[in-house]
């Protein structure tokens, strides 16, 4: 019978009394003058033992003069020593290292079956007991363990301690960002069936623990995506709450240029757009370091937070093919992605209004109780347009007498020649993936100016589209591919979608993506008119909103 922790660590207690008593003895045996035997014959009477029990006191003692040297000893084998036959010892030990390598997910029963059926083949009697067995499974070492389940690099990562926590000291002063796939299916606007997930980005402050921008769109993570985080996260919220008609009561109050932006080591993180973007407006790129996972520990949680949400979603795809069983996602799915939208970004007030466990108090309160807030808060860029463009990506072309080509196509303004930038120069441009029906270029001066194609009566097209049309114009065979043929090309696709309700699930997934990017030209693009001068900045923090009471607690 196992004894319970309580009876324990009263003999524990009772040993080192015991041990005490043993010391005070030996001391004052060792004190006395000599001979000592007279003093040792009547110690040991005293406590009712030998004599030679005094001198085995006195000789620890005297070799490690500590208390704990004195310790009474157990009768019996060392604790933790084997009893078993070596034979069933292999067995137990080999059974249980091939259990958590081929079989983490198995029962211990059926563990416990194994080892019984083997030991019985082999003609060993008795079989070890359950007990054995679990202590046996038990004395592997986590490390072990999460190397045999895991590997020797994940192993090792699950059982180092973080000796450090990841932390920040004001609002802004850290935010992480990360990408996901939402676990859920979008529908058609057209006809409600259901299309394909949607990518999210968030990024979060380390310090309160604020989700202070988002992303969402349906193509897959790029610089673009990147450059639309920063800014949603730079910039006040006011203009994305009204657009997607959210009620004017519930506030973001989350916004700011940030000191140092936490990434990990995806390329569209790596990409030359984001790291000169940062430069020019005094932002610090932190990679998270390879195989340290933990150090984007906070978005991470946020990311498998914000997915336990949507799980609770109409046409959710949980987390795997286990957890989802026969559920039709795509039957159930139901939101559009102007619907998921919304829901995200009410979902962030939710949760920058929930008592978080860790803060013990919501993090909005946390973000604007700091004392450096209504700095944080005023801290915006004067020109919004000019932000956003600073995280473009961009390219360095040749100026010629017909302007720059690039996408194999032209584009041409006279703001490109100036005495600076004669032609043959080479001029940086930057464009938006999105509509690469214009490029922008910062002259000299630092102005922005749109440079437009030379043929500006066709259609905006993506750069996803642009490169998909080249890839199906190879398939054909064409060996010269020019700017008419192209355009031509994506007319016809242009026109071919037009109708994609009534063609295959892929033609309508192109339809939507086309349809979200040209919308987020206007959504989510910054307009020049909404920068303002230094008189007319308004004070964004002069009332802060109070963060909404709500009871529930958020727990990482």
């Amino acid at each position: 019978m196992t004894q319970d922790p309580v009876d324990k660590i009263d003999q524990e207690i009772r040993d080192w009394e015991i041990a005490s008593r043993r010391a005070k003895i030996v001391e004052s045996v060792i004190r006395r003058p000599r001979p000592m035997r007279p003093h040792v014959e009547q110690a040991a009477s005293e406590q009712d033992v030998s004599t030679a029990m005094i001198y085995r006191w006195i000789a620890a003692y005297t070799k490690q003069p500590e208390v704990k040297t004195l310790l009474p000893k157990r009768r019996g084998p060392a604790l933790g020593s084997p009893r078993l036959e070596p034979e069933a010892e292999d067995i137990v030990s080999e059974v249980i290292r091939t259990y958590y390598t081929e079989h983490p997910n198995i029962k211990f029963s059926k563990l416990y079956g194994k080892i019984c059926d083997k030991c019985r083949r082999r003609g060993i009697s008795p079989v070890p007991s359950k007990a054995t067995i679990t202590r046996r499974a038990k004395a592997i070492s986590l490390e072990l363990k999460n190397k045999l389940k895991h590997g020797p690099k994940k192993g090792k990562h699950l059982s180092t301690p973080v000796k450090k926590p990841y932390s920040a000291d004001y609002p802004m002063q850290i935010v992480q960002f990360d990408h996901t796939l939402c676990d859920v299916f979008i529908v058609d606007n057209f006809d409600r069936s259901a299309l394909i997930r949607p990518w999210i980005t968030l990024a979060i402050d380390i310090y309160s623990r604020c989700i202070v921008g988002y992303y969402a769109g349906l193509d897959s993570p790029s610089s673009t995506t990147v450059a639309m985080a920063v800014a949603n996260t730079v910039l006040p919220k006011q203009d994305t709450l009204s657009r997607l008609g959210i009620d004017q009561e519930l506030t973001w109050p989350c916004h700011g240029r940030y000191m140092d932006g936490h990434h990990d080591n995806a390329k569209e993180f790596r990409g030359k757009a984001l790291k000169l973007g940062c430069v020019q407006n005094g932002i610090n790129l932190i990679f998270r370091p390879r195989g340290k996972p933990h150090f984007g520990g906070h978005i991470e949680r946020l990311i498998g937070t914000m997915m336990g949400e949507v799980h609770l979603l109409p046409g959710t795809t949980f987390s795997n093919v286990q957890d989802r069983g026969e559920y039709p996602s795509e039957a159930r799915a139901t939101l559009s992605f102007d619907e998921f939208e919304k829901w995200l970004v009410l979902q962030i007030i939710i949760y920058n209004n929930k008592i978080h466990r860790s803060i013990s108090q919501p993090p909005i309160s946390k973000f604007l109780e700091h004392d450096s807030s209504k700095e944080t808060l005023r801290n915006v860029p004067k020109d919004h347009f000019k932000f956003f463009v600073s995280f473009l990506p961009y390219e360095s072309r040749t100026l010629r007498r017909e302007g720059i080509e690039i996408f194999k196509t032209f584009y041409r303004s006279d703001a490109l020649y100036s005495p600076r930038t004669p032609i043959g120069s080479e001029i940086m441009v930057r464009y938006d993936p999105r509509d690469i029906s214009k490029l922008y270029y910062v002259s000299p001066d630092g102005e922005i100016h749109d440079i437009p194609r030379v043929h500006s009566g066709r259609p905006k097209i993506s750069l996803f589209e642009h490169k998909a049309t080249l890839e199906a114009l190879k398939k054909k065979g064409l060996k010269q591919i020019d700017e008419v043929t192209i355009y031509r090309a994506i007319e016809e696709q242009t026109e071919l979608l037009s109708k994609a309700s009534k063609l295959t699930k892929s033609m309508r997934v192109k339809a939507a993506k086309l349809g979200v990017r040209q919308d987020q030209l206007g959504r989510y693009q910054p307009k020049a008119e909404q920068s303002t001068s230094n008189n007319e900045q308004p004070d964004l923090c002069s009332e802060q909103p109070r963060p909404i009471n709500l009871l529930d607690v958020e727990e990482w």
